[in-house]
């Protein structure tokens, strides 16, 4: 019997104090971070994609696969696509490489000027599909799906469950811009946990503003369950989800589409009833 296992891990930082609209500003304060945090030597972090020095049509296709994924899901919720700046993937290719150099997890110093998104899976078919897909899909893991047509407070309190955050930062409404930087490294550590295999980093940046207290309701939209089932989002044997073409294994999603179906039922019913206890 084979054994086939496949590492991810993603994590976000959602923290914005920056509300200047301007990016190029932003993109100053950012490598001034930089700059304050390493003493000016940082340097060899910048200008080149650790690990794809000579493999440049595989690190485009991660990119290119990861970009198309998100604003894929941002159809799904009635947002604009994300635009990439270049200035911002100059930002997260140097903490993806530095990240591959070092061989240690941690937060990029622009982590309070932009929303952050850092993930590491293994060198696997279709990575930058497989990464986004990850991300999105924890709005419907764990006991409850995500409501989307919830108050401000729920969604605040939603978005911490399952890690949520990062999901809600793909979709979040008024972000316009994204940077892409992803490196590969054969040994890394996040916390005490060391990995001895190749690792595909991908760091991304996301701006103007995400995840901002008082700001859920109106960037994070309802999305259209229709269109996410043309696409494939729920199906077993050929959708998004499938594990089988994945990993190699199928996994039962009835449980999940039965949860699914169950909730939008009740929002009908309860939406109802409140019609009628007006008119009364």
């Amino acid at each position: 019997m084979i054994h086939f296992m496949v590492l991810l891990f993603t994590t976000t930082i959602i923290v914005s104090f920056c509300f200047e609209r301007n990016i190029d500003e932003n993109v100053q304060k950012a490598w001034n971070e930089w700059e304050i945090q390493f003493n000016g030597m940082y340097h060899q972090y910048k200008k080149h994609n650790r690990g794809f020095e000579y493999n440049a049509n595989k690190y485009f296709t991660i990119k290119n696969q990861y970009l198309s994924e998100i604003n894929k899901f941002r159809s799904w919720h009635s947002v604009n696509h994300l635009n990439e700046n270049i200035e911002l993937n100059k930002l997260a290719q140097a903490h993806a490489n530095y990240l591959a150099m070092t061989g240690i997890f941690s937060l990029s110093p622009t982590k309070y000027i932009f929303g952050e998104i850092i993930s590491y899976c293994s060198m696997i078919e279709d990575l930058g599909k497989i990464v986004a897909l990850n991300t999105y899909s924890k709005f419907d893991k764990g006991k409850n799906i995500f409501n989307f047509d919830a108050d401000e407070e729920e969604m605040t309190q939603d978005e911490n469950i399952e890690g949520r955050h990062d999901a809600t930062a793909l979709i979040w409404k008024s972000a316009t811009e994204i940077g892409i930087g992803i490196s590969c490294t054969r040994k890394f550590k996040n916390d005490n946990i060391i990995f001895n295999e190749p690792l595909v980093i991908i760091v991304v940046l996301i701006s103007p503003d995400i995840n901002i207290i008082g700001e859920y309701k109106e960037n994070i939209q309802p999305r259209n369950i229709e269109l996410m089932v043309q696409d494939g989002y729920f199906s077993k044997k050929k959708g998004l989800l499938s594990l089988e073409n994945i990993f190699g294994f199928t996994i039962d999603f009835k449980p999940f589409i039965d949860n699914l179906f169950w909730f939008f039922n009740k929002k009908n019913k309860d939406e109802e009833k409140n019609e009628k206890m007006k008119k009364a």
